[in-house]
């Protein structure tokens, strides 16, 4: 028997795929070493709703039901040790999340600021505002609220990427406009067209 052998027992191998899938959940909410900072200033923050976080953690949880379900069957993994790992999955679900909007960009978790150049435009579908990605980037998607706010929402969203790729003041830097004689204030942003999916 190798040393190798002697190491990578079965039992090592079923914690380690038990550790592998418990990782994969906290990269959806954890920053990663070495990640961006710069946050800007918070426009929005509000907590994700639980339905959205689940359905986020989809893949690593089909994971990690199929790794308890193998270490149960080949009786890799002592018992104790599948339920402290499906303890800490559900407190991974059961975490409260925040995403927050910022003139930098947008931040869902402790994750790095994705800024808003790295997005082209977006869609909304089913109470989610879709950017999407640039050449060479990712998208992102930003759980609606449901308030009745949600429409001025997406606009300012909107008009961050606008603004972002003229390269103009975020919010907090623009001047403040007189109202206009007769009327609402002007409104200088132009923001590109984009596709609302109902």
């Amino acid at each position: 028997m190798t040393f190798l052998d002697s190491v990578f027992t079965p039992h090592m191998a079923g914690s380690l795929a038990l550790v592998i899938a418990l990782a994969a959940m906290a990269t959806g909410i954890v920053r990663v070493p070495y990640s961006r900072r710069g946050r800007g200033v918070t426009l929005h923050s509000y907590p994700v709703p639980i339905r959205y976080r689940l359905r986020r953690q989809r893949v690593p949880l089909m994971v990690l039901g199929l790794v308890i379900a193998g270490d149960l069957g080949l009786g890799l993994v002592p018992s104790w040790v599948l339920g402290t790992g499906l303890v800490v999955a559900i407190a991974l679900v059961a975490t409260p999340v925040r995403l927050v909007l910022s003139t930098a960009g947008v931040r869902m978790g402790w994750l790095p600021v994705r800024r808003w150049t790295e997005f082209g435009g977006l869609r909304v579908r089913r109470g989610t505002i879709r950017l999407q990605p640039i050449a060479g980037s990712s998208g992102f998607e930003i759980p609606l609220p449901g308030r009745f706010e949600d429409g001025d929402l997406v606009a300012e969203v909107r008009g961050m990427i606008t603004r972002a790729y003229k390269g103009a003041a975020t919010p907090e830097h623009l001047p403040t406009q007189e109202p206009r004689p007769g009327g609402d204030p002007g409104d200088e942003t132009t923001s590109a067209p984009l596709a609302i999916a109902g």
